[in-house]
């Protein structure tokens, strides 16, 4: 199993043109847990506007 450094590397590699396709670009990506793994992306508007909570559900659905 890679480590969890490379496992964020290997994931913003996979959703970032989905993200990008969608009008945000990737922050960060975080993973960790162990028997419970969990996942943060922190995404931001690529004209620089600010992100609204709708947008972040957004995202949400896009990368699951």
């Amino acid at each position: 199993m890679p480590e969890t450094g490379e496992r964020a590397e290997q994931i913003e590699a996979l959703i970032a043109p989905l993200l990008d396709d969608l009008g945000y670009g990737v922050v960060r990506v975080a993973t960790g847990g162990g028997e419970r793994a969990w996942l943060q992306v922190m995404a931001e508007r690529s004209d620089g506007a600010p992100i609204t909570v709708d947008e972040c559900a957004e995202i949400s659905r896009s990368v699951s």
